[in-house]
């Protein structure tokens, strides 16, 4: 039976300005996912009698996902115990490549600002088209950040990999996470 090399010791100092990376974009991404979901509910109240569910529900599903990535990452960097951190670290990288993958939330919130910034009526975005675009606007903006903090996440995680992940050294599989 072949027996798995020991891990290479880990830098405390690296390792702690990692997860302080960690632990601010995650405090950005949960502030969003909070904003996402705020808008999300104020543009459900002011539909105004519209037939718009899709593009109105878009802020309070897409919010979950950077609410999620948020706590994960905060609690994976306030976690002392390794194995708690581990696991809490791997879900933090999984959920970054959730966010990445949500782009019909992007394009939902696209067509909300076109449908109903280029006169969509009433029956499509209510008596508050103004206000409609304006929430849509807000939430195209909150996506592109939390894409950006996304894109760190995954850069992060792939560099840092020896410090946030030393386990990935083990695993067999492609590409360069075996290098």
């Amino acid at each position: 039976m072949e027996k798995k090399p020991l891990p290479e010791p880990v830098n405390p100092q690296e390792k702690e300005r990692a997860l302080s990376s960690i632990k601010m974009m995650s405090a950005v991404a949960l502030f969003l996912g909070i904003g996402s979901v705020t808008v999300g509910i104020l543009s459900l109240a002011y539909l105004g009698g519209a037939k718009y569910p899709v593009t109105a529900l878009t802020g309070i599903w897409y919010g979950m996902s950077p609410i999620a990535f948020g706590l994960l990452g905060f609690f994976a960097a306030m976690s002392s115990d390794e194995t708690t951190q581990k696991k809490l670290l791997n879900g933090h990288y999984v959920t970054s490549i959730i966010i990445m993958s949500m782009g019909y939330a992007w394009a939902a919130a696209i067509q909300g600002v076109v449908v109903c910034g280029g006169g969509g009526g009433e029956e499509k975005c209510g008596d508050n088209a103004e206000i409609q675009t304006a929430l849509h606007g807000v939430l195209i903006g909150i996506i592109a950040v939390v894409y950006i903090i996304g894109v760190w996440s995954l850069s992060l995680h792939a560099i840092r990999r020896k410090v946030l992940h030393p386990e990935w050294n083990y695993r067999r599989g492609c590409c360069w996470f075996n290098k």
